[in-house]
């Protein structure tokens, strides 16, 4: 049995941070997204696909420096 590929959704209330997490993704991990238009709420959901256990620490860090 491999590895189980979980996808994740991740929202944003502002779309250069959606645009500087898409960027972070794609460098760290090579694999690609996808980014919503932004809503009249400004919200933007960016999924990204085949999560690991890496990918999602690199999810958690990400959070974790934009919120501080």
């Amino acid at each position: 049995m491999g590895p189980h590929n979980m996808d994740a959704t991740l929202t944003f209330n502002n779309r250069a941070l959606a645009q500087q997490f898409t960027k972070y993704w794609s460098r760290a991990t090579l694999t690609g997204h996808t980014m919503s238009a932004t809503g009249d709420d400004g919200i933007t959901t960016v999924k990204v696909y085949n999560v690991t256990d890496n990918s999602k620490e690199l999810i958690n860090n990400f959070i974790n420096e934009a919120t501080q």
